[in-house]
């Protein structure tokens, strides 16, 4: 299913069609099935000028997926340059051009990062970790707090429940 067009949308088609690419550029808009997706991907590509922390970036590297990405905002607390993808300097599109064919060009590279990148989401991005994070968080601002039965922490790790 598809949501409606992003803001982009008319001028990356109008681009591509000028371009002679319109039949190979693809916007489908929300996808309820980016397993399916990822599964099929060989890198994640984001050349954002500015960026937040990138969960699109996040979601490829649990599905075992490298990033070609721009070296701005949060990016680099996704993609490890050299260790789970690579990092350009935005604006560098031969940079990022040149990142996309060497990856593509070697299957053993490819799938050594994206293991990489998988191990990496699941240990900085995972819900264990947040609710870790988030339990040192609250026991530093709130060290008197009854953690009850003599349990340390106030999350149940492993339902996420709140104690």
């Amino acid at each position: 299913s598809s949501s409606s067009p992003g803001i982009e949308s008319f001028s990356i088609r109008s681009r591509a069609a000028a371009l002679g690419l319109a039949e190979r550029v693809l916007l489908p808009g929300f996808r309820g099935d980016l397993d399916r997706i990822f599964a099929d991907a060989d890198l994640a590509l984001l050349t954002s000028r500015n960026e937040g922390t990138p969960v699109a970036l996040i979601e490829a590297a649990a599905a075992g997926v490298p990033a070609v990405a721009t070296r701005v905002g949060g990016v680099p607390s996704v993609v490890r340059h050299g260790e789970t993808g690579f990092l350009c300097a935005d604006g560098d599109a031969g940079g990022l051009a040149r990142a996309v064919l060497r990856l593509l060009g070697d299957p053993g590279l490819r799938d050594a990062l994206g293991a990489a990148a998988r191990d990496h989401a699941r240990e900085r991005f995972s819900a264990a970790r947040l609710l870790r994070d988030l339990d040192r968080l609250y026991g530093r601002f709130l060290p008197d707090l009854d953690r009850g039965g003599g349990r340390r922490g106030i999350f149940h790790h492993h339902s996420g429940e709140l104690r």
